[in-house]
């Protein structure tokens, strides 16, 4: 991995998007969102979070995702309601209701992404392995 990559958790990352745009970290792919703000943060195709280290909110950013990663879809989904309810929002609680969204978003993308990806089972890896091991040492030859 590329030591430019700050792996903050599982599913969160943080890296400078000025040096993504100069091509300089090849590994990151961002999906296009409208709802994903690249200034700040962006998904990649597998439903990982890259925050931008070059950001001015990124401290606040990185503790605020680390929070609401540890919740549940439903405390999300309720979080988002309330807010969404309230007539005025300060720019504090705008920029939290952001995060919970791109939280939800990237959920959705990695549910995605596992359907269409899906990780052979240790029964699964034995056959491949045995197979492997049968192919090398002549037993699942044609005998002519």
């Amino acid at each position: 991995m590329n030591p430019n990559i700050e792996v903050i958790a599982h599913d969160l990352w943080a890296v400078n998007f000025q040096w993504v745009k100069e091509g300089w970290i090849k590994e990151l792919r961002f999906v296009p969102d409208a709802k994903c703000n690249c200034e700040y943060a962006c998904l990649k195709d597998d439903g990982t979070m890259v925050i931008n280290k070059g950001s001015e909110f990124y401290p606040m950013l990185k503790s605020f995702m680390l929070k609401i990663i540890q919740r549940t879809d439903s405390e999300l989904k309720d979080s988002v309601q309330n807010l969404n309810n309230k007539a005025v929002l300060d720019g504090y609680e705008r920029l939290y209701l952001n995060v919970m969204e791109w939280e939800i978003k990237r959920r959705c993308i990695k549910q995605a992404y596992l359907l269409n990806h899906p990780k052979s089972t240790l029964k699964e890896k034995i056959k491949k392995y045995l197979w492997k091991v049968g192919e090398k040492y002549g037993f699942y030859q044609n005998s002519d």
